[in-house]
């Protein structure tokens, strides 16, 4: 059986991207998309949502539940990383919560949860 393919093209993208001749308009609309993109995807580094995570220490590890581990970097996201000195693992604050791997920025993501309150 083959793999569906799921091909989409970019919201960012607009038909007259790319071209030098764009009017006033298209260009206006363009930088618009631009800057709503840039503010919906910010990361956590780029935020205060980095400074207030790595203001809280993990008490154990989320995997083994081991209290010995020591901090080893951070993520590309700027949130501290740490590894279990017992199974080799690495985590961070957010490892096991909701808010691990999340596209949506905590901030955001509190407005959204509440809502629906």
């Amino acid at each position: 059986m083959k793999k569906a393919l799921f091909l989409t093209t970019s919201r960012r993208r607009t038909p007259w991207t790319g071209m030098s001749d764009a009017t006033p308009l298209q260009s206006f609309i363009e930088n618009r998309i631009a800057q709503e993109y840039d503010n919906k995807h910010l990361l956590p580094k780029d935020t205060d949502e980095a400074l207030i995570l790595n203001n809280y220490v993990p008490h154990c590890c989320p995997f083994c539940g081991a209290k010995s581990f020591i901090k080893y970097g951070k993520t590309t996201t700027g949130i501290n990383k740490y590894k279990c000195k017992e199974c080799s693992k690495y985590f961070s604050i957010t490892t096991g919560t909701i808010f691990q791997d999340h596209k949506i920025p905590i901030f955001l993501m509190d407005r959204i949860l509440f809502d629906f309150i």
